[in-house]
């Protein structure tokens, strides 16, 4: 199974959100937060991996035509110009995903505050009641 904190916390956490209306609500709260940003998280590593993915697939069209043969010297400057607006978008895309896994990153920090959150609101549950603690 699936746990959001670990089976001892989530285990607490629902013993604690039947007694405690307070705890229950604050717990909620942070849990629908918490799968808000996992589910932003999943969305965006899966547009990352579909733009990571489009230069390979782009990088075995022009191979399988480099190996044509050209007939005239048109056909150079052209393929050269193409060559030059793919390297353009290559470089624009490989911005788009490093600016991306920036917001990444940043997404994954905030989803792992409010997990510290979470935890800390479990612990200070158990303080409060007294409950014996060894995490």
């Amino acid at each position: 199974p699936k746990y959001v904190l670990s089976k001892f916390l989530d285990t607490k956490a629902q013993e604690y959100s039947e007694d405690n209306a307070t705890f229950s609500n604050q717990y909620k709260n942070l849990e629908k937060v918490y799968k808000h940003f996992t589910g932003r998280v999943i969305a965006l590593q899966e547009q990352i991996n579909k733009l990571k993915q489009s230069p390979v697939q782009r990088s075995l069209t022009i191979d399988s035509s480099a190996n044509e043969i050209n007939e005239s010297d048109a056909n150079l400057t052209l393929d050269a110009e193409h060559l030059g607006a793919k390297k353009y978008k290559n470089t624009q895309q490989q911005d788009q995903i490093d600016r991306l896994e920036l917001q990444l990153g940043e997404l994954k920090s905030e989803q792992a505050a409010i997990k510290q959150q979470m935890v800390e609101l479990v612990i200070s549950e158990m303080k409060r009641r007294g409950d014996d603690y060894t995490i």
